[in-house]
């Protein structure tokens, strides 16, 4: 038997209410993404980002895709490993991203299960009215140590994502289901943006990326919107991560993809926008942010996101693979926004503590929150503040995480935010 290496926190308690249904068969095929770490030798990719803080926006010099991708993306011989671990089990390596520094591999459980030292198990939960079925491992994965670790000694593997299957976030946003109380307005994108000083902008040549896990937008709504707010229409494409569509999901994700297309599209009249369609899962969510920094064919300058999840709901492993996709970002320029949460403090968990929503929560992710904004006739800011409080339909989310550090920027900057939990943690804002 060859020596095993635990892959620590690389398993997660089954969904609260689930029920288990036993054994995944044995003949069904699964695919699994495993994260390689970046080109060992030359500066690491934490300090490069922490170079990149330190410089004004005029100092600073970005690495192309191309360049990054052939200085910190993954190492010939970390993808040779790779490659023989899943012939060895009987795997297919079906897609490589050097730059991503990922691999995707297909197999039958039984080979998967053999793989990754594992047992797979299939669960049930009721969930808003719908049944929701997702497969997982109930331990940690456990490695082949050639795989796991180079001649040196020196860990190979980052992660390993899609042995969980379960539905990772939601979209977050709010329906108004009730008449709009007396006195009550709102405001289009450009109106927002004068409001800002948001500069005026030909969106022509400019392209924004969006992660959605679910839900599309049509044309028609798409061109309705815009010809009504007097601005022009942005470019809509779609690239397709781990084979996932754009599926209609009427009065759910639906409301999310359009309030976003028409809120950048209106920001940045005329930009191509690329939406990158995604599975909701851990595995669908980190492949989802990976292939957006390192799109060499559409280059998007910034990637909206407005689907999360309490930390809690997230193992370390998965938390970690987020923010180092948008990391290897931040390295190309590229930046990543995040929804802070829709239901306050808490974040709709109900254990009486304060949690922070994942992928926002995460250092190299800016995370967004919402405000109450109230213009003067002439569109500036007569008053402003954080949205929530008493009789308000959700507030903003946000905190301290519970597991991220603080990172230096932070630090460096005098910012030392302590939880108002009981443990007082000091991490990430």
């Amino acid at each position: 038997m060859p020596a095993l290496a635990r892959l620590a926190n690389s398993a997660r308690p089954r969904m609260p209410h689930s029920m288990d249904q036993g054994a995944v068969a044995e003949d069904r095929e699964i695919e699994v993404t495993i994260m390689l770490r970046e080109n060992p030798g030359g500066p690491t990719l934490d300090e490069i980002v922490n170079k990149l803080a330190g410089e004004t926006l005029a100092q600073r010099r970005y690495y192309t895709r191309e360049q990054f991708a052939k200085i910190h993306g993954s190492c010939a011989e970390d993808r040779r490993a790779v490659r023989q671990f899943a012939t060895k089990h009987n795997l297919q390596v079906i897609e490589t991203s050097v730059g991503a520094r990922t691999m995707r591999v297909r197999g039958r459980v039984a080979d998967v299960n053999d793989a990754f030292g594992v047992r797979l198990r299939e669960f049930a939960v009721s969930d808003a009215g719908k049944v929701i079925t997702y497969h997982a491992n109930t331990d940690d994965i456990h490695l082949d140590e050639k795989l796991f670790l180079d001649a040196k000694g020196e860990r190979r593997i980052e992660g390993v994502f899609g042995l969980d299957s379960r539905p990772i976030a939601k979209p977050l946003y709010k329906r108004l289901t009730a008449q709009p109380r007396a006195g009550s307005v709102s405001y289009n994108p450009p109106q927002v943006a004068a409001a800002y000083n948001y500069p005026a902008v030909d969106g022509k040549g400019i392209t924004i990326g969006i992660i959605e896990l679910g839900g599309t937008v049509s044309d028609a709504d798409i061109t309705a919107y815009f010809t009504r707010i007097g601005v022009a229409k942005p470019i809509v494409k779609h690239v397709s991560v781990d084979g996932a569509v754009d599926t209609p999901d009427p009065g759910g994700a639906d409301v999310e993809v359009a309030l976003d297309v028409e809120v950048i599209g209106g920001m940045v009249p005329g930009c191509t926008i690329v939406i990158y369609d995604a599975p909701n899962s851990e595995q669908g969510f980190i492949n989802a942010l990976a292939a957006a920094a390192n799109d060499q064919v559409n280059k998007p300058v910034a990637v909206s996101i407005s689907w999360g999840a309490p930390e809690s709901g997230w193992n370390a492993m998965g938390m970690d693979g987020m923010d180092r996709a948008a990391m290897a970002g931040a390295a190309m320029g590229v930046t990543f926004t995040a929804a802070a949460g829709d239901n306050g403090a808490t974040d709709g968990v109900r254990d009486r503590l304060a949690h922070a929503d994942h992928p926002s929560s995460a250092p190299h992710i800016i995370a967004c929150g919402g405000t109450n904004l109230l213009l003067n006739p002439n569109g500036t800011i007569k008053a402003e503040k954080v949205w929530g409080g008493v009789g308000a339909r959700g507030a903003t989310g946000g905190g301290v995480s519970d597991h991220f550090n603080t990172p230096d920027y932070q630090k460096n900057n005098g910012i030392a935010p302590e939880s108002i939990n009981p443990n007082k943690r000091k991490g990430c804002l």
